[in-house]
């Protein structure tokens, strides 16, 4: 496999180059194992924004280790002639420890932090370490995320499941998974509409009843792609996730399909309670989109004799734990769209 034809590669499965996919996975390990996240608006709360100290120790150490750590994955995944998410996370440690070939040219384009390849090789004395035990770290998280114990030496440990689990998990130890509130929002959005329909304070319009009469078959569907083995009879954790994004791709194809002069029935507004309730179920969905991007070809290229050995792997406690707060959250607003139609029908 030539550059280009591995370039493409990533742009197929993840939109983006190989080294913006690189920085990225590597960003979610480092983020994890420091659990200071730019996102995580309860620590924000609670402990601000860091003092003058930690963002100067985040600029001057923490990113140089992230593009450090990824630019080890990236060399591995070159290496390998295989997506960056796809390495052997453990992999990246022999690169981390004095791989003669980690800074040999060519380079990804330097851009976004001070310095240059040259001045970060040369503090690899001190950085090097640091990223080692960020990998340590993960893998030995991760094991701990599983929801059954693998075998020793079984099932070795994709870059791209550790990012899957970091998605669907906390920012920091003993705290919500990230995706608890947009899921806790819509839920009560949900639970509001209801509410004002079955008291009579909202009277949902043709507009509305037109959506979700076009929404139901999709929020009703069953879990069926991709195919699984004949022998498997109930649907399979990857066929519920990707169920998900589907449903999701859904609801934003025919928001759009209706968005224009006379659709503010449709806002994401307390103004237009259905409109506001499919608009949060979206934002809650989008979130699986990262999660979920390249599993399907993972999934086509697994070599596992059995599904249980395959989801074991790929799919661990916290990415099912997130699907399971979806499915709850598309089930309630598949209720509402139903209540909709058929106003009459006992709540």
């Amino acid at each position: 496999m030539d550059e280009r034809e591995w370039e493409d590669l990533h742009q197929r499965s993840y939109r983006r180059g190989s080294w913006p996919q690189a920085e990225q996975s590597a960003g979610a390990l480092m983020r994890r194992h420091t659990g200071r996240d730019p996102h995580d608006i309860e620590r924000i709360e609670e402990e601000g924004t860091g003092t003058p100290a930690e963002q100067a120790d985040m600029v001057s150490t923490w990113l140089p280790v992230t593009r450090l750590l990824a630019l080890a994955v990236w060399q591995a995944a070159r290496n390998a002639e295989c997506r960056v998410d796809d390495i052997e996370l453990h992999q990246a440690l022999g690169w981390l420890d004095g791989h003669p070939d980690l800074f040999s040219e060519p380079l990804p384009p330097w851009t976004g932090l001070p310095g240059t390849w040259r001045r970060l090789e040369a503090r690899l004395p001190d950085l090097g370490p640091r990223a080692y035990r960020i990998v340590l770290q993960q893998l030995a998280a991760h094991e701990a995320d599983l929801v059954t114990r693998m075998e020793s030496g079984k099932d070795p440990v994709l870059l791209g499941d550790r990012v899957r689990a970091i998605r669907s998990d906390a920012y920091r130890d003993r705290h919500a998974p990230r995706w608890r509130p947009t899921v806790d929002h819509a839920t009560q959005v949900i639970s509001e509409a209801h509410q004002l329909l079955t008291t009579g304070l909202w009277q949902p319009g043709p507009l509305v009843e037109t959506v979700a009469e076009q929404l139901r078959p999709t929020l009703m569907s069953s879990p069926d792609t991709p195919p699984g083995p004949s022998e498997d009879t109930s649907p399979l954790w990857i066929q519920r996730l990707v169920r998900l994004t589907h449903i999701d791709t859904t609801i934003s194809v025919i928001r759009d399909h209706h968005r224009g002069p006379g659709d503010e029935a449709l806002q994401g507004s307390p103004a237009a309670p259905f409109g506001q309730a499919v608009a949060a179920t979206s934002v809650a969905l989008d979130e699986i989109q990262h999660t979920t991007a390249g599993l399907e070809d993972l999934w086509s290229r697994r070599t596992e004799k059995d599904v249980a050995s395959w989801e074991r792997t790929h799919l661990t406690r916290p990415v099912r734990a997130h699907a399971i707060a979806l499915e709850d959250l598309v089930a309630a607003l598949s209720r509402l769209a139903f209540h909709v139609l058929h106003p009459d029908e006992p709540h």
